[in-house]
This record gives structure tokens, C-alpha cells and sequence, in this order.
């Protein structure tokens, strides 16, 4: 119904390079404040730049998290893998969306946009994202 809903944004346009960690996308972060019990659905679209080297599998994990270094489960991350048999390219521009829910009673609250790369390529970076948090009652 209407009037049910609050929505909070934010986009970050820094560089962040990818390592084997969990790390926060520098910037990318959401805050919203719900005035009562409900649901927040965070959701980030993001843009990657992947360096592939052929006969090196690249494993990209995102996701958002409660805190700057939350990569959450399997449940709640989104992968993305290149095949080693793909051919070599580089800095080739991928987008994704990552959605996650959250049950909470009424505060403010930060979420995050982090990631890690299973294995790859160094110098994969994170080049831009938008992150939307929409607060349900």
C-alpha cells in the first residue's frame, strides 16, 4: 500500500581493487533509518572490470553485508566465474546485481556492498555501483 515503503540510496564511483579477502567497495555503502518492525531489502547494481587470463579460473564473490568486511554465505552472495578455458581479455566490464533481506525492529541502519575473488586475477576492481535499501512494513 502506499506510503509503506521508505527508500535511501547511494553510488560510489571510486576504484577498489579485489584481492582473496572480503572487502567493502570503497564507498558503497547504504544507510536507512525504518521507524518500526518491517523488512529491509538492500538491493546494489555494480560494475566490475575483470582481467582474464586464459587458463586461470576467475571466482567473484559479492555481496552485502552488515558490516565492511561481511561477505555473507552462499545463500546471500552472488558468484561469478570465468572459465580457465575462456580466452585471455583484458579489463572487460561486467555489471551484477546483488539483493539481499533483512528482518528488523525500528533503528538505523548501514549496509554494504563487499566482495572477494576467489581466485583470478590480480588487480580485478570494482569501477562503480548504486546501492538502493528499501525499508517495508
Amino acid at each position: 500500500p502506499a506510503g509503506s515503503a521508505i527508500i535511501a540510496t547511494n553510488a560510489s564511483g571510486a576504484t577498489t581493487t579485489l584481492t582473496a579477502s572480503c572487502a567493502n567497495y570503497a564507498g558503497a555503502t547504504v544507510t536507512i533509518t525504518a521507524p518500526s518492525a518491517g523488512t529491509i531489502v538492500v538491493e546494489a547494481n555494480s560494475n566490475m572490470r575483470l582481467d582474464h587470463t586464459a587458463g586461470t579460473t576467475d571466482d567473484l564473490w559479492l555481496a552485502i553485508g552488515t558490516t565492511n568486511a561481511d561477505c555473507g554465505d552462499s545463500y546471500n552472495a552472488m558468484q561469478w566465474t570465468i572459465p580457465a578455458a575462456n580466452p585471455t581479455h583484458g579489463w572487460s566490464p561486467y555489471s551484477f546485481t546483488v539483493r539481499r533481506s533483512f528482518a528488523v525492529a525500528a533503528g538505523t541502519y548501514t549496509y554494504y556492498l563487499n566482495g572477494y575473488m576467489n581466485s583470478g586475477a590480480a588487480g580485478d576492481v570494482f569501477y562503480w555501483a548504486a546501492l538502493h535499501a528499501t525499508f517495508y512494513r
